[in-house]
């Protein structure tokens, strides 16, 4: 379902890729020009460290992000570890030297690792997933209102079309959480609502941005009953859902728990993600 995907939207072929659990951000930069709405956009350099914790090793299998390494860091990198060797770790695919050098470099090294295009779970987020949810989610009447008792705390940007204002919403997506009846609570126990998110990495199915896009009907967990609500979709077949559904099963990285600039980012791990 993966490849069929990607040859509609007219992307190369990979092996199934696997994204961030990362509130908006109070430390952002405002809103640019012509933005109406109130939602801080993400800064360059938040977005290169967006790309950088949602590249994954199959982004070397495709034609990947372009990558470029600035201050000669690839030099630097391995001039300060007498084990490695220039020309062996030199041949390998920027991909995979970016994903090494984020993983054991330091936080001024990492830095120097510019991720200049998106890696395949943003492309197909900004290709498919992101204009539907836009169009679905994002009315001045809905979630694209600057007014808190229409945007009930889950705001996006509706305009503009900028790398800026789509990693801004993944963002605000990736983080939005929903308070929900929770199924064993109350009686038996528990709490009478639990907190769920719009994306589940650890568990994709459960994800509010799947059954909130269905009517009440088609899902047991509907989107709250609120004036001028309308379903993204009718049904699980339409082809968008299907693409949703195959992001968040096949393409988002489930490792992935939040981004440097998160103030909670350091003390998370997988687990703690899990529904």
């Amino acid at each position: 379902m993966l490849q069929r995907l990607l040859r509609r939207l007219g992307l190369p072929a990979i092996a199934a890729v696997g994204v961030a659990i990362a509130t908006m951000p109070t430390w952002a930069q405002p809103a640019g020009r012509g933005q109406t709405s109130n939602v801080p956009l993400l800064t360059e350099e938040q977005i290169n460290l967006v790309r950088q914790a949602e590249l994954q090793p199959l982004d070397g299998q495709s034609r990947g992000p372009r990558i470029r390494f600035d201050e000669n860091l690839i030099r630097r990198f391995v001039d300060a570890r007498p084990e490695l060797d220039f020309r062996a770790f030199n041949t390998g695919g920027d991909v995979a030297k970016a994903l090494f050098i984020l993983e054991n470099g330091t936080e001024e090294e990492q830095a120097d690792v510019l991720i200049l295009t998106d890696p395949a779970s943003l492309e197909l987020f900004k290709r498919s997933i992101h204009t539907a949810v836009i169009r679905g989610c994002a009315t001045s009447a809905c979630h694209g209102s600057n007014d808190p008792e229409r945007h009930a705390g889950f705001q996006l940007v509706n305009s503009g079309r900028g790398d800026d204002v789509i990693y801004t919403n993944f963002y605000t997506l990736s983080r939005g959480k929903v308070s929900v009846a929770n199924p064993t609570g109350g009686a038996f126990g528990g709490p009478a609502e639990v907190e769920r998110r719009l994306i589940e990495r650890q568990n994709p199915e459960a994800s509010l941005l799947l059954t909130y896009a269905l009517p009440a009907g088609a899902t047991d967990r509907p989107h709250p009953e609120v004036e001028g609500y309308r379903p993204l979709f009718q049904n699980p077949r339409e082809p968008v859902y299907r693409d949703l559904t195959v992001w968040l099963n096949e393409v988002l990285d489930r490792t992935v728990v939040g981004y440097a600039f998160d103030e909670d980012a350091a003390t998370q791990t997988p687990a703690d993600s899990a529904p």
